[in-house]
């Protein structure tokens, strides 16, 4: 956490010091605003089906959707702004086939509802031309911000194998919308199409992990109980490939 507030604030300065160099000079080269869309896959245990890790998801590819602003201070840096939404599903065939190898009683089956994932972020915009008329860039973002999760749940059917047992749901929700720290990487290219409009593509890294309070309800056919759950930290690690067109304003 010392490294991130540290490279947040570096961008902070960085960005800073280009705007007060843009107002003593020529100011504002350009400005683009962006609407993109793309395939995000979720990496490390947050997109892992594995058994034998404890901390896999098994969150499922999506689709994202995101509005950017970008503008440069000079030839080569500036800053650039991004929103981002998307929700994710996650699969629970693991802990089912954990329960039904395990349980004699009960034969397990369940769904969840996707986790809606906003994003919001600020960061350095570096970039560099790659052909001799200007019209083809390559540019790189650093930026820093917020991840915001809103209330999900996932819920467990329990079929009895026995007739003396009863059926019944394990339902377990989480309160409220999470929110925490996020950091995204993001690499791509720039093309100009006119001099008015531009094609966006990128690939990008994104993480954030908030904490969940998570409530349990479990009902049969004589009762039902509530039960608090021990709150959990959920890493959400995402691979994003986007594309988008770009109207410049400035």
């Amino acid at each position: 956490m010392k490294k991130i507030t540290a490279l947040f604030f570096s961008l902070v300065i960085a960005t800073g010091a280009l705007a007060q160099k843009a107002a003593q000079g020529d100011g504002l080269l350009d400005g683009y605003f962006t609407i993109g869309t793309g395939l995000s896959v979720p990496v490390g245990s947050f997109g892992s089906s594995s058994s034998v890790n404890p901390n896999a998801y098994g969150a499922k590819n999506t689709v994202n959707i995101d509005v950017s602003y970008t503008a440069r201070f000079s030839n080569f840096f500036g800053m650039a702004m991004v929103g981002r939404s998307l929700s994710v599903g996650h699969v629970i065939t693991n802990t089912q086939g954990y329960f039904n190898g395990n349980d004699p009683n009960y034969m397990w089956s369940g769904e969840a509802t996707p986790n809606k994932l906003k994003m919001a972020m600020a960061g350095l915009y570096a970039t560099v031309p790659l052909s001799g008329d200007k019209n083809l860039w390559l540019f790189f973002k650093p930026m820093l911000g917020a991840g915001f999760v809103g209330q999900t749940s996932t819920t467990y059917n329990l079929i009895a194998r026995e007739p003396n047992y009863n059926n019944g749901t394990v339902k377990v929700t989480t309160s409220g919308q999470s929110y925490a720290f996020a950091y995204s990487f993001v690499l791509g290219i720039k093309y100009n199409i006119t001099p008015l409009f531009a094609f966006m593509a990128q690939v990008d890294y994104t993480s954030t992990n908030p904490m969940f309070n998570a409530q349990s309800v479990n009902a049969t056919t004589y009762h039902i109980y509530y039960q608090d759950a021990t709150p959990y930290y959920l890493r959400m690690q995402m691979l994003n490939f986007n594309i988008g067109v770009g109207l410049k304003i400035h």
